[in-house]
């Protein structure tokens, strides 16, 4: 659940209002805190004041998890200012302080937090390890909120991975797990938000699809202006600007370069050099070689200015210089920025950087006659590509090893879960309904006490066969549809009997296809729907009618169909107003039932299905409510799997 923006507005406007030197040093602490995670994203000089506030009060607080909120902040400050290295450090002494006395929750939101810096220095490696330990937390102690940044921080690694496939998946789960969120999301949730578009679009640009790359960094920036988080906007514009380069409309891409740069609300350094780099790139297809100097200049001073000096770019501003002197005759000059791009290059450790400047040296060396300095760069071209090579294995290894261990801390999660849905089921199926049973008996009893002992008889046989089957299938995950739709009977025969005097109309229908006597289904995976129908729909009718089906959906699935003409979903709804413990355990009974539907269907690989749809039946001549009918897709399965 989303607050708006003035919501957020205004509750920043109440935190400042309690600032005040009265305070309790541990209260002005927390009201800092709160403003600063506001302000982190949205006004960068503001949360440095803040910070700097709190750290006066460090010595009259003595609390570590004070402490470690401080030395976040400073740390996240130093990553949105790219002072990766600055922000590690930091990072890495919260965790230190946290290691023996903070909770579980500070801890993982610490380890996603540096792991996006080492995703930022492009060390998957150490990237990986801090997301496994997340993993591993996050499965002992969930946290919904905190599962949301967990997906989106691992969506990222798969994306820089080139693993498109789980990249989507996985932004696609921390998407919905911020949008159900049953609390007001907190700002940084929506800056994640924000970056689900960027790593959407920046997915489609290393693709080649720009259009598409265009149309998800669009609602980013979006969000943002919605929200005023200004502290990434002329990144946006970059983002924009770049991917327009990609489809060749120049125009369009220096209006949002130039956006970037006059964006006087976001202080980076690093976008305006960036912004200006491209704009030389841009000078440079139009022709006009005197204005992609100025701007290809003004990107190298923008990039020197930088607390962290970013070489890998400036090596390639002064490889961009190099081509541009080429192209109006200046080689004394192509030259010396050829050699300043591989000084620069050898300083950022990038060994295809090296390569490719060792590369266009040797070039420029051959076609000046100089054969001798030519071979020198050719030789360290090979060189840093055969080392580029060698390294790229080696961390491929270790990004797998990473993989494989992040991949099979999620599946134990998942099986424990499954475990633990299956355990509830089993609890729901081995105490039935138990007002269900109270009424039952009271009905057998009112037959015995009216003399009708031959048909108290047959109900309490057909009672006590219910009974049977219920105890045991609670022990079996797998029975054969057969069973099912016994049980079905015997339930549904129950209730028209004793509860509707024989005036509820129903049946059950199996398709020829089927094989119910060979065919394994989830245990009880129908009752909890036909209750549904029976107490919500049926029960307060007259002429009630209950129909269910059996078909084969495909080779893999059967659907199952069941169908009321009861008073429809909302008015059912509007009874439930004031919720019984009864509608608790019908309610809780379908959650369940859908649930481990959900966890079957995945581990067959059918997750893209849609396994449970709801549809209100409406008659045609009033358009009022006709009844619900509900389709169920369940999995064909072998009677001995799943088995415990």
């Amino acid at each position: 659940m989303k607050a708006t923006a003035a919501e957020f507005t205004q509750k920043i406007l109440n935190a400042e209002e309690q600032l005040s030197d009265d305070n309790v040093p541990g209260e002005r602490f927390e009201i800092l805190q709160n403003l600063i995670e506001y302000y982190i994203y949205t006004d960068i000089k503001k949360a440095r004041q803040y910070i700097g506030m709190q750290e006066q009060l460090l010595s009259h607080v003595q609390d570590v998890h004070f402490e470690v909120d401080y030395l976040s902040n400073l740390a996240l400050l130093a990553n949105l200012e790219y002072d990766f290295e600055k922000s590690e450090r930091l990072f890495l002494e919260a965790i230190e302080l946290l290691e023996d006395k903070g909770s579980s929750n500070r801890k993982i939101d610490l380890y996603l937090n540096i792991a996006a810096v080492y995703s930022n220095q492009n060390d998957f490696i150490k990237a990986g390890k801090y997301l496994n330990l997340a993993s591993k937390l996050l499965d002992r102690h969930p946290d919904a909120l905190l599962n949301g940044y967990f997906h989106f921080r691992l969506a990222y690694f798969y994306l820089e991975e080139g693993n498109f496939t789980m990249a989507v998946e996985l932004f696609s789960e921390a998407e919905d797990i911020f949008e159900l969120f049953e609390s007001v999301l907190p700002l940084k949730a929506i800056n994640f938000l924000i970056f689900i578009e960027t790593g959407r679009g920046r997915m489609y640009y290393m693709q080649g699809d720009y259009s598409s790359a265009i149309r998800h960094y669009l609602k980013a920036l979006e969000l943002c202006e919605d929200y005023g988080i200004s502290s990434r906007i002329s990144h946006h514009y970059v983002n924009i600007g770049s991917a327009f380069m990609g489809l060749h409309d120049i125009a369009s891409a220096e209006n949002y370069f130039n956006r970037s740069i006059e964006f006087e609300e976001d202080s980076s350094l690093l976008a305006r050099a960036i912004a200006y780099s491209n704009l030389g790139k841009c000078s440079i297809t139009r022709g006009k070689y005197e204005k992609a100097v100025e701007e290809l200049n003004l990107s190298r001073e923008l990039f020197l200015q930088n607390n962290a000096q970013d070489f890998f770019n400036l090596s390639s501003v002064e490889n961009y210089l190099a081509e541009l002197y080429s192209l109006i005759d200046k080689d004394n000059k192509k030259e010396k920025h050829l050699r300043k791009s591989l000084s620069y290059a050898e300083k950022s450790k990038n060994q295809l950087q090296i390569r490719n400047v060792s590369a266009n040296l040797a070039d420029h060396y051959s076609k000046e006659g100089h054969f001798e300095k030519a071979y020198k760069y050719l030789k360290k071209s090979q060189t840093a590509l055969e080392y580029h090579l060698y390294k790229t294995k080696e961390e491929e290894v270790g990004r797998l090893s990473m993989i494989r261990d992040i991949e099979k801390s999620r599946n134990e999660a998942k099986i424990e879960k499954m475990k633990a849905v299956q355990l509830q089921h089993r609890a729901l199926r081995a105490q039935m309904n138990p007002h269900f049973m109270f009424n039952l008996l009271n009905a057998i009893q009112s037959e015995v006490n009216a003399g009708n002992i031959d048909v108290a008889s047959d109900n309490l046989s057909c009672f006590a066969g219910l009974m049977r089957d219920s105890l045991e299938h609670s022990d079996r995950e797998i029975i054969s549809l057969e069973s099912e739709i016994e049980f079905l009977n015997n339930y549904i025969e129950l209730n028209q009997k004793l509860r509707f005097n024989s005036k509820l109309d129903y049946h059950i229908t199996v398709d020829e296809e089927l094989e119910p006597d060979i065919m394994g289904v989830p245990s009880m995976i129908i009752q909890p729907y036909v209750e549904n129908a029976i107490e919500h729909g049926l029960k307060s009718i007259v002429g009630g009618e209950l129909s269910i089906s059996f078909k084969l959906y495909d080779d893999d699935n059967i659907i199952c169909v069941i169908e009321d003409n009861g008073v429809g979903r909302k008015v059912a709804m509007e009874r439930k107003a004031a919720i019984s413990q009864l509608k608790k355990h019908r309610s809780m009974g379908t959650a369940i039932t859908e649930e481990r539907l959900k966890f079957i269907h995945e581990d067959l690989n059918q997750s893209e299905l849609e396994f449970i749809r709801t549809e209100d039946l409406i008659k045609f001549e009033n358009g009022l409510a006709a009844g619900t009918r509900v389709s169920i897709i369940i999995p064909i399965l072998e009677l001995k799997k799943y088995q415990s």
